[in-house]
């Protein structure tokens, strides 16, 4: 479909060639001739020439006055990449910098040769050159510039300009190509009064022949270009070709994403900087999208391109790409029509969604990669190429990209929007958002169509009070389910409150009741054995202090419990080594638990929260629940619905402890249960549970060390596990800890302690 929108700009048949080999199908045409140099003359006095240490450049230029010329220039230097080098391999010649000349311009002609350049350049209509004197340039016999490329010097530059002062000389030709096409500029003459210019975008390679005979003298000069961003390109008349075939384009695409011609770096890449063919298409697809209702958009494009290649396998550069087998296109540094950037994070488009009318070129290329064969594998190479490009997209799909580019800024502006709503936005707030003047529509289709639940990616509450805005000033209760209804439970902290007062206040009770049921459902993306980071009693204290019902705020609690049973299943499955880790967290979020329900003062959960700590006696052991009962008996919070069972559970539990007795010395016995029902378990836990053996030497293979090793290692045991490498096999050591019956009078005493301390509250 592609091909289609190709051929109907360029008004030419498809080429469906790809960048390295003619074998797969793609959107590529050949280009029409595109403008990419100008070139104009000039009388000899329209230039005044003067040059420190020299004086006034006359003409003709005696052979006396070239050798001192020549004398106070300094051979020149190139730039590569991040570097600037001196290598007469590369560029052999002379140069006298601009700040040791005075040039001066007649200002009506250069300026109306300028003038003319512009136009014949392809520039926008409003564009003005000026020109920025850079060096003068000496070529003598032999002296050249091999193909290059000149950098962007300053902001706003756009071309180069050569004027070739007239000095006799052979040779020197300069040779400038763009894409496939090339142009030779001829300077050489032997009895020439005319400045001949030339100017030609900076994005263009090109290189001085060597100079045959004579001198070769030349003052270049940077172009930059002044126009305002808010200038139009000239609007053109919609082509119904190209009319048509976006509109079918679009009935299947989302995106379009048209490679320009040339090349541009971020400062560069303005609409009033756009470059020969590149804006007359450009004026083309802007007429159809004024027409039709497309958003338009420049970016930065990164392709990649991975390749089959024949080869020998070992020499890269014999490596010729023949089958295509990948490719992907990002998009960054993004401008708006109005000439502003625009903050959208970096995307990739799909292959099908990218078109070109040229080719990506060498000088596109800013990275390659090759990988040779390896046996099993082919030979493959991958490149990297860098192009700027126009963006095109349905207004009716703005909201929805714009949200997908940057959320809080469509977010925002959506929410702008929405407050000057009653319930629908007027044609003009409608317009805004659409980006076009002849489409009416309410706010609730629009966001019927749009997927607002990006908030539910990242797990927070980041958005959540602007949506609630949103919601409130839609005074529609389903559209406002809508937009709230992606969020999790797990998401809502102290920071939500205000707005769950909002929208019970907006749309009653019974609503809130639904979506916060809704949200209960939503599956949270936190990891099982961890709980959201929130005090569920602040929390509940607050919403209630707030206004919020009592029937939210048993929801909210339901939901915190359900989560609570949901990490005491998961703990009771963990090894006692993670249960240990994890218990304190629990405990603290068992108390919050426990004084919500007093706050609440419903009895029917806190019934549930009491069954369920009474029911998992290894995640909630009863000398860690001393403290809880302590510290909530103290505050009054002991009038909860079967705080009694509770307490009188843990009263028990450690009363029958202390009735078991203390440990006799001889007792070496340790109470555990069986991790592994093999047989080298087995014997490990017959020593484990002996009250006479304090330590084994078990001469043992390896694997079987390891695994028995491995399984008792996570149960927290006072046993230590040691090899002996001696013998075959090596034996392993269990140990009992010495400090086996220190600890365990220790553990009786603060059984004791506790009790007197619970009778205390009795």
């Amino acid at each position: 479909m592609t091909t289609a929108i190709i051929q109907a700009l360029n008004n030419k048949h498809p080429n469906t060639h790809p960048s390295k080999h003619s074998g797969t199908e793609t959107a590529a045409v050949k280009s029409n001739s595109s403008p990419f140099f100008a070139e104009q003359r000039l009388a000899s006095n329209a230039l005044s020439i003067q040059i420190e240490g020299f004086g006034s450049l006359s003409q003709p230029l005696s052979e006396t006055a070239l050798s001192a010329l020549r004398h106070l220039s300094s051979s020149a230097k190139f730039g590569s990449r991040e570097q600037t080098l001196l290598d007469k391999s590369v560029r052999d010649t002379q140069e006298i910098d601009a700040a040791q000349m005075q040039v001066m311009e007649n200002d009506s002609t250069f300026g109306e040769m300028l003038q003319r350049m512009c136009h014949d350049l392809g520039l926008p209509a409003h564009a003005k050159l000026t020109a920025h004197l850079h060096n003068l340039l000496i070529y003598g016999p032999g002296q050249f510039f091999k193909p290059h490329q000149d950098s962007e010097k300053l902001p706003g530059m756009v071309a180069s300009l050569v004027i070739v002062l007239p000095l006799p000389h052979i040779g020197g030709d300069l040779r400038i190509e763009h894409g496939d096409q090339e142009y030779c500029f001829s300077s050489e003459n032997l009895n020439e009064s005319a400045l001949q210019c030339i100017a030609f975008y900076a994005d263009c390679r090109h290189e001085i022949k060597p100079v045959r005979q004579g001198h070769r003298l030349t003052l270049t000069y940077n172009l930059v270009i002044e126009a305002s961003q808010a200038d139009d390109l000239v609007a053109k008349p919609v082509k119904p070709a190209l009319e048509q075939a976006l509109i079918e384009y679009f009935a299947e695409q989302s995106k379009l994403v048209y490679f320009l011609d040339h090349s541009y770096s971020e400062h560069s890449l303005r609409w009033d900087m756009l470059k020969g063919l590149d804006s007359q298409y450009v004026a083309d697809f802007l007429a159809c999208a004024k027409k039709i209702g497309l958003v338009v958009h420049l970016a930065l494009a990164e392709s990649h391109e991975s390749w089959i290649t024949e080869d020998d396998g070992y020499n890269e550069e014999d490596a010729i790409p023949i089958e295509l087998i990948d490719s992907d296109t990002s998009l960054s540094c993004w401008v708006g029509r109005d000439g502003q950037k625009v903050e959208f994070k970096q995307c990739t488009v799909y292959e099908d969604q990218v078109c070109w009318s040229t080719e990506s070129r060498d000088d596109d290329l800013i990275s390659e990669e090759y990988e040779g064969w390896t046996g099993n594998a082919g030979n493959t190479a991958d490149f990297w190429y860098r192009r700027a490009a126009l963006v095109l997209w349905p207004a009716s799909e703005d909201l929805s990209i714009s949200l997908e580019l940057n959320y809080s800024q469509a977010l925002a502006h959506l929410l702008k929007l929405s407050n000057k709503l009653n319930n629908e936005l007027n044609n003009e707030l409608n317009n805004e958002l659409n980006n076009e003047p002849s489409k009416s529509a309410h706010l609730s289709e629009i966001l019927s169509a749009t997927d607002l639940s990006k908030p539910a990616e990242s797990g927070n509450a980041e958005h959540f009070p602007a949506l609630v805005m949103l919601a409130c000033n839609l005074r529609e209760p389903s559209l406002a389910h809508k937009v709230l209804a992606h969020f999790a439970m797990q998401t809502i902290n102290l920071t939500c409150l205000d707005g769950i007062i909002a929208l019970q206040q907006q749309y009653g009770i019974a609503w809130c009741q639904s979506l916060l049921t809704h949200w209960c459902n939503n599956r949270s993306r936190q990891h099982p054995s961890t709980l959201e980071e929130i005090n569920i009693d602040v929390l509940l204290q607050q919403l209630l202090a707030k206004g919020g019902a009592h029937e939210l705020a048993s929801i909210c609690v339901q939901h915190y419990l359900t989560s609570l049973y949901s990490v005491s299943a998961y703990l009771a499955e963990s090894s006692p080594k993670h249960r240990k880790t994890q218990l304190s967290a629990h405990l603290q979020k068992l108390e919050q638990a426990l004084r919500a329900c007093n706050t609440l003062a419903n009895t029917n959960l806190s019934q549930q929260l009491i069954a369920h700590v009474l029911d998992q006696q290894e995640v909630f052991p009863a000398l860690k629940l001393v403290a809880i009962i302590l510290a909530m008996h103290a505050d009054g919070c002991h009038q909860l619905a079967n705080w009694n069972v509770l307490f009188r559970h843990v009263k028990d539990r450690l009363a029958a402890e202390a009735r078991s007795g203390q440990r006799d010395e001889s007792d070496w016995s340790i109470a555990a249960a069986a991790p592994c029902s093999c047989e080298d378990c087995a014997k490990a836990m017959e020593f484990i549970r002996s009250s006479t053996q304090a330590h084994l030497v078990w001469p043992l293979a390896e694997a079987r060390r390891n695994h028995v090793m491995y399984r008792f290692q996570e149960q927290e045991l006072p046993v230590s596990f040691t090899v002996l490498r001696q013998g075959s096999p090596h034996k392993l050591i269990l140990t009992k800890d010495a400090d086996l019956h220190k600890t365990a009078q220790q553990h009786s005493q603060q059984i004791k302690h506790s009790l007197q301390q619970l009778a205390a509250c009795d």
